[in-house]
């Protein structure tokens, strides 16, 4: 149950459309990264959350990504400018914590036009 909580989090609807949006800009522009399981606080301070993941909720969460890319017009799934990177979190100690990561999704600059 908690795992399909932090998916929705991480996916729902109004972060689909900011997560494609934000591809969209990346794809325009130089490219860049979105990171999710990271939080800002107030003050510009970031912390590590991570989300839990199993194999089966990665294979989830990259079903959904392929599914907010293929609204992207060139289909930028086809055109491989991107990549889905699930990057282990580590505790205080540098050890790395069971099952939790974060999603890095690398965009790469679009195509001159």
């Amino acid at each position: 149950e908690k795992i399909v909580q932090e998916l929705q989090m991480a996916f729902g609807e109004d972060q689909k459309s900011i997560i494609c949006k934000t591809i969209v800009s990346f794809l325009n522009n130089n490219g860049g990264n979105i990171y999710i399981g990271i939080k800002e606080d107030h003050n510009k301070i970031r912390t590590v959350t991570g989300l839990i993941l199993t194999e089966r909720a990665k294979e989830d969460v990259l079903s959904d990504f392929r599914q907010i890319c293929g609204k992207i017009s060139p289909d930028a799934v086809l055109s491989k400018m991107y990549s889905v990177r699930f990057v282990p979190v580590k505790d205080l100690e540098e050890n790395y914590i069971s099952g939790k990561f974060v999603i890095k999704i690398s965009v790469k600059m679009g195509l001159p036009k």
